[in-house]
């Protein structure tokens, strides 16, 4: 078995789907802010991330979140969440989500190294968000989905 087909076997058994879906029924009401909050994150912890973004300005945790491009990105960073979250009954179909949101992360130079210090990024910003709803098992189901993404990565990049 190929590592994107283990890793969407893995994100796609039962606990962690409904780990998945029940943290996601949290977040998902308040895209925007949610969006807004975990690009923050990621400036915060990982500012030179920020090149990534050079077509939105200068943009650093403090200004994120009053740039109209990025909060626009943030939004559709939130309803790709949503796609995977609402297709794990289905994982071909979580496949090929994952292949088209590493295909346009590659298009833009980020592979699976420099993607993956959304790891701790995710682990923080939804520490800090759900609280106490954020429990070991959610965790996991969520590094259980970037884990999908960063071998769709590695795989697209061969």
């Amino acid at each position: 078995m190929s590592k994107p087909a283990e890793a969407i076997a893995a994100v796609t058994q039962p606990d962690v789907k409904a780990a998945l879906k029940s943290s996601w029924g949290l977040l998902a009401p308040n895209k925007k802010k949610y969006g807004v909050e975990l690009m923050c994150k990621l400036f915060s912890l990982h500012k030179d991330t920020a090149r990534y973004f050079e077509r939105m300005g200068k943009l650093d945790a403090n200004n994120a979140g009053s740039n109209r491009e990025l909060i626009g990105h943030a939004i559709y960073l939130m309803y790709a969440i949503e796609s995977f979250v609402d297709q794990l009954d289905d994982p071909s179909i979580v496949e090929d989500i994952g292949r088209n949101f590493a295909y346009r992360h590659l298009k833009r130079g980020i592979g699976s190294k420099s993607f993956s210090v959304i790891l701790d990024t995710l682990d923080q910003f939804l520490g800090d968000s759900l609280g106490v709803n954020y429990t070991a098992e959610v965790k996991d189901a969520w590094e259980k989905l970037v884990k999908v993404i960063l071998a769709l990565l590695d795989d697209e990049k061969k």
